[in-house]
């Protein structure tokens, strides 16, 4: 499943996945212009709901490592995201303070 910039109205909506809608999702892309920010607690609601999730690409600006720190955490016992092998970070901007370090102790963990 992919999802791109809209065009002229500067603003994106994420789809609101739930267990009935999104369980056999393995690849999902996502690529927004840099003008526009990728909101991290609606993408991390998303994944929440995608545990067969296999591939991430995220192309967008970044505001905050909320959704990086939810990907290298345990959360009661299973992962954000249990399956993810893959994530593509080229043509992302990060807007936050040591997103290097914060990023590679995600994929470290």
């Amino acid at each position: 499943m992919e999802f791109s910039d809209p065009g002229e109205d500067n603003s994106i909506v994420l789809p609101e996945f739930t267990t009935e809608t999104a369980p056999v999702l393995e690849y999902l892309c996502i690529q927004i212009k840099d003008s526009m920010t990728l909101d991290s607690q609606t993408l991390t609601h998303l994944l929440k709901h995608t545990p067969l999730l296999r591939n991430l690409k995220l192309s967008g600006k970044v505001m905050t490592n909320d959704v990086f720190l939810q990907l290298g955490r345990k959360t009661e016992f299973s992962w954000l995201v249990p399956q993810l092998c893959r994530i593509d970070l080229r043509g992302s901007t990060f807007e936050f303070e040591d997103a290097n370090s914060i990023i590679v102790g995600m994929v470290a963990f």
